[in-house]
C-alpha cells in the first residue's frame, strides 16, 4: 500500500505521470525492506525512461547505491510487515548503510543519525498496532487488545492463553467446571496446519460475550427443543442421526447425518447445508 501522507503530498504530485507511475511500479515489486534490485528493468518493462528515475532520485523519493539498488526512501511509512511473514532484504549492505528520520523514513548515515540497528522504535511505530516489527528489527509479540476481548488488555510481552484470559475475565457459578473445560477444549482446537486455535482465527473474540452465548445454547440443548429425527425427499422419510454440534457466529447448531445426503444443520427450524466435515464439529 502506499500512504496519503506521501502521495499526496505536492512534491510528488508535481512530478509528471509517468514519474509516479514509475514509483508506484517500484513500490510493487519492492522487498519487504523496500529495496529493489533492478530499477532500470522495472522502468523499461512499463515503458517510462531514464529522466522518470533521475527525478524520483531527485526528488529523494527513492535512494540509490553503488551497486544500482534503489529503495524506497518512505517505505517505512507506506509498509509494516508482520512479524510472523516479515523476509529481510537481500541488500543487507546497502540497508547497513541507512539510518532512519524520525518520521520513518530512509536517510544515509552521517554525523547525528543513528543507524537501523542502533535505534529503539520511534514513536509513529509505537502506536502502530498489532504484529509489526520495528526499526531495529526487533519483532513483538502479538497484542490482544479491548476490541479481541472485551475487558482484557494485555501488554505486548506475551500473548496469552485462552485459559489465562478465561481465568481473569470469567467468574464461574456453581456446577460450570465442565462447561469452562468444554467451552476451552472447543475454542483451542487446532487447525489442520496447527498454527492458530479456533478462537485465534475470529476477527473479534470477546470471551465474556461467548461464554454468555455458550451457557445460553446449553440451557436450550437441555430444554424441550427436539431438532426433527428424519429428512424428507422426494416424499420419502430418510433417518437423520445427529453426529454433533457447530458453532454459526453466536448459535449453536444441530449436525445431522443422513444416508445419501451427507452432512445437513438443523437451524432456524429447517435443513441448511452444512460444507464442513466431522472432525470440525462438537461432539
Amino acid at each position: 500500500m502506499f500512504s496519503p501522507q506521501i502521495i499526496d503530498s505536492d512534491a510528488f504530485l508535481d512530478m509528471p505521470n509517468s514519474a509516479q507511475c514509475l514509483y508506484f511500479h517500484l513500490g510493487m515489486r519492492a522487498d519487504d525492506d523496500g529495496f529493489v534490485g533492478n530499477p532500470k528493468k522495472v522502468s523499461r518493462i512499463i515503458g517510462a525512461n531514464e529522466d522518470d528515475l533521475k527525478i524520483l532520485l531527485a526528488k529523494r523519493f527513492i535512494l540509490s547505491f553503488k551497486s544500482g539498488v534503489v529503495v524506497i526512501k518512505h517505505w517505512l511509512i507506506h509498509n509494516i510487515i508482520r512479524a510472523d511473514i516479515y523476509k529481510e532484504t537481500l541488500y543487507k549492505k546497502e540497508k547497513n548503510s541507512l539510518g532512519l528520520n524520525e518520521n520513518g523514513s530512509y536517510t544515509e548515515m552521517r554525523d547525528g543519525v543513528n543507524g537501523l540497528t542502533e535505534i529503539e522504535a520511534p514513536k509513529w511505530l509505537k502506536i502502530r498496532r498489532g504484529e509489526l516489527r520495528t526499526a531495529n528489527g526487533t519483532q513483538t509479540a502479538r497484542r490482544i487488545g479491548k476490541e479481541r476481548l472485551g475487558k482484557v488488555i494485555e501488554s505486548d510481552a506475551v500473548a496469552p492463553t485462552l485459559i489465562d484470559l478465561f481465568n481473569k475475565v470469567i467468574n464461574l457459578e456453581k456446577g460450570q467446571e465442565q462447561d469452562k473445560l468444554d467451552f476451552i477444549a472447543y475454542w483451542e482446537e487446532k487447525s489442520p496446519t496447527g498454527k492458530k486455535c479456533r478462537w485465534e482465527k475470529e476477527s473479534v473474540f470477546d470471551i465474556s460475550r461467548r461464554w454468555s452465548t455458550w451457557i445460553r445454547n446449553k440451557r436450550e440443548w437441555g430444554g424441550k427443543k427436539v431438532a426433527p429425527k428424519t429428512f424428507t425427499f422426494n416424499g420419502k422419510t430418510i433417518p437423520a442421526v445427529l453426529v454433533g454440534k457447530c458453532q454459526d457466529g453466536d448459535r449453536i447448531v444441530d449436525i445431522y447425518e443422513i444416508d445419501g445426503f451427507g452432512l445437513k444443520a438443523w437451524n432456524y427450524g429447517q435443513w441448511q447445508e452444512y460444507t464442513g466435515s466431522k472432525n470440525d464439529l462438537i461432539k
